[in-house]
């Protein structure tokens, strides 16, 4: 919602509202992973090619829903294509 009131209000690009979102979620988390790092290395083992292909993609999708979220489109037309399984 804060990301979606920056783009459609305040004139914040969509990539650079990613982009702070995703800093700040590296800021908070990365100690807890450097923490862990060799179980949390070792849990990875073999997951690190879906992990990435999650972690570009994800964002990317994010991108474009707050796209179209500057363009005036609701975020509850985006929620009504939503699979039921995901809500």
């Amino acid at each position: 919602m804060v990301d979606a009131y920056a783009v459609r209000h305040l004139g914040v690009s969509p990539v650079i509202a990613t982009l702070g979102s995703n800093l700040l979620q590296v800021v908070m988390l990365g100690p807890l992973f450097a923490r862990g790092g060799e179980a949390a290395r070792r849990r990875m083992r073999g997951q690190w090619v879906p992990a990435l292909a999650v972690g570009v993609l994800s964002p990317l999708a994010y991108v474009l829903v707050l796209r179209a979220s500057g363009m005036g489109a609701t975020l509850e037309r985006g929620r009504r294509a939503q699979p039921a399984s995901c809500r």
